[in-house]
């Protein structure tokens, strides 16, 4: 819940008509820096280090009527891992939007033949 918030009808009234996001990181820091950032910019955001608290939090605002529209997470956190929490969103709803954030490098796709070869050769 976030901080501003006393209780879950505190926290439904700042969520509502805002866009939501649930973001989830193993490193408490980082979840306050991203939430400071995304709140300074007119986001309602809720944290979690855990992925299994996330996605008790995800189902509690789903079924509130008030579901997020953006959950980030990264790969690694106590609980379900990032990967296991998204699979598990999507079951609740096949269009959630979604993201991950993460300290291991990653290829994007599409990616050009030389952007492949250059970050094999980098690892």
């Amino acid at each position: 819940m976030p901080e501003s918030a006393k209780t879950w009808e505190d926290a439904e009234a700042l969520a509502r008509n805002r866009t939501k996001i649930l973001v989830v990181d193993d490193e408490e820091a980082i979840t306050e820096i991203m939430a400071a950032i995304l709140t300074a910019d007119g986001y309602f955001v809720e944290t979690t280090t855990n992925g299994d608290v996330a996605f008790d939090l995800y189902c509690q605002y789903l079924s509130e009527g008030q579901p997020f529209d953006f959950v980030l997470t990264g790969l690694t956190q106590p609980g379900m891992n990032g990967i296991d929490l998204i699979q598990a969103v999507l079951k609740k709803k096949p269009d959630q939007r979604f993201g991950f954030s993460t300290a291991y490098p990653i290829l994007p796709k599409p990616f050009e033949r030389s952007q492949l070869l250059a970050f094999v050769r980098q690892r």
